[in-house]
């Protein structure tokens, strides 16, 4: 969590899934 590009792709959809952070962020979140 430490690149900027991980917190920035992540702040959105970590608020509705923190699951999300310890996943890659080329998983798109699905409704």
């Amino acid at each position: 969590m430490n690149p900027p590009v991980l917190g920035t792709l992540t702040t959105v959809p970590a608020l509705d899934r923190p699951d999300l952070l310890a996943e890659p962020v080329a998983v798109p979140p699905s409704p």
